[in-house]
């Protein structure tokens, strides 16, 4: 279940990390100064456009043109970074993420990403440390997003007092209603491996009252129901996951545990 546990997470990680990806035209503004800033600005902002669509291709084909125009221009290597990430590519990834922050050392949001790409690939402690820098800046914007991925770190080495923590921080910081049901997920997965299982139960359903869609707290909501022997709600919210996304990983663990409860 732990196992279990922690593969969910990673996916719901990505998730909430996508999700960030809606405030990114409000940041197009920044970093660039140089002759070629208008052509450099164009570039980025259709490559914005592709990543919002889910084009990370297309959008990696803008960037790369932006940097032939503006090499040194930080938010292009921070958008560059992004764009080799959705793609899979996270070794290029963090260099595009390195290369903008040695242009510029205080770019947060750069940081930010790098500590996220690192927590994707395993590399809790550098994570951690990348998080921990974002928030020695006091003009960053969004403290409760490196706040709640502290968290994600610190749970996924296991650390789950650390990870309690650093959610209920980012609770206090007000977060936007695009993190706050992962945050909620998030301290359902800690009272679960504590086996707290009503208080796991009571955050699951706060996710999904933000997020009824949310399939991954929906699947944890079952597996608690299942623990307390409630198998008829467990089967409900097990079908549920199905219904709503029947060829994700939730509905595949959906589906074998309606099977281990003899349907």
């Amino acid at each position: 279940m732990h196992r279990a546990n922690k593969n969910m997470s990673r996916h719901i990680g990505k998730c909430a990390l996508v999700i960030a990806l809606a405030t990114l035209l409000l940041i197009a503004s920044c970093a660039t100064t140089r002759v070629d800033e208008g052509q450099t600005m164009s570039y980025i902002s259709m490559g914005l456009a592709y990543l919002q669509a889910g084009d990370s291709t297309s959008a990696l084909r803008e960037f790369m043109e932006a940097e032939k125009r503006n090499p040194d221009d930080p938010a292009v290597h921070y958008y560059l970074g992004i764009a080799y990430y959705m793609k899979g590519i996270k070794e290029e990834a963090i260099r595009q993420f390195e290369k903008a922050i040695e242009l510029k050392p205080d770019y947060s949001e750069a940081r930010n990403y790098l500590g996220t790409v690192y927590l994707e690939s395993g590399s809790h402690d550098k994570a951690i440390e990348e998080f921990q820098r974002v928030l020695t800046n006091i003009l960053y914007e969004t403290p409760a997003l490196t706040i709640y991925n502290l968290g994600r770190a610190y749970y996924e080495k296991g650390d789950y007092a650390a990870a309690l923590s650093h959610f209920r921080q980012a609770l206090e910081k007000q977060p936007t209603i695009s993190i706050l049901p992962h945050i909620y997920h998030y301290i359902g997965l800690v009272y679960l491996n504590e086996n707290r299982v009503d208080d796991a139960l009571h955050y699951f359903q706060k996710s999904l009252e933000i997020a009824p869609s949310m399939i991954e707290s929906r699947l944890q909501s079952g597996i608690c129901h299942m623990k307390k022997g409630d198998t008829l709600r467990a089967s409900k919210e097990f079908r549920k996951v199905i219904e709503t996304a029947p060829e994700s990983k939730p509905a595949m663990a959906a589906a074998r545990y309606l099977q281990s409860l003899g349907e």
